[in-house]
């Protein structure tokens, strides 16, 4: 359930030498009615990742550059993936990702 990845001539076209995905995961919500469960629609993905963009993209891009892409992907497991080189191991680099997205969740305001 993921959208087709870019493949890696659009990357280098746009100027990316770099990129992160960000596979995040929207399950839905199980509420429980006279002993049945009824589904409902989770977090609206679009909304959720266009609020947590632009924080992400900064905190990356001053980390590791202006030719770091960071691509964010709908997923039935989350994830952080690496693609090129970062100078610093992978579970380094995801781990700061990581960081960085976590402290985007902490500023995002629900309306």
């Amino acid at each position: 359930m993921t959208e087709p990845i870019e493949d890696q001539q659009d990357s280098e076209a746009t100027g990316y030498t770099r990129q992160i995905e960000i596979r995040m995961v929207f399950p839905e919500k199980i509420r429980y009615e006279k002993g049945k469960a009824v589904k409902e629609p989770g977090p609206d993905p679009e909304r959720v990742i266009a609020a947590l963009r632009s924080e992400v993209e900064r905190g990356v891009q001053d980390r590791y550059g202006e030719e770091t892409q960071v691509i964010f992907r709908v997923a039935q497991a989350p994830s952080i993936r690496v693609t090129g080189q970062f100078g610093e191991k992978v579970a380094i680099t995801a781990a700061f990702v990581q960081e960085v997205l976590d402290g985007a969740f902490e500023h995002l305001v629900v309306e």
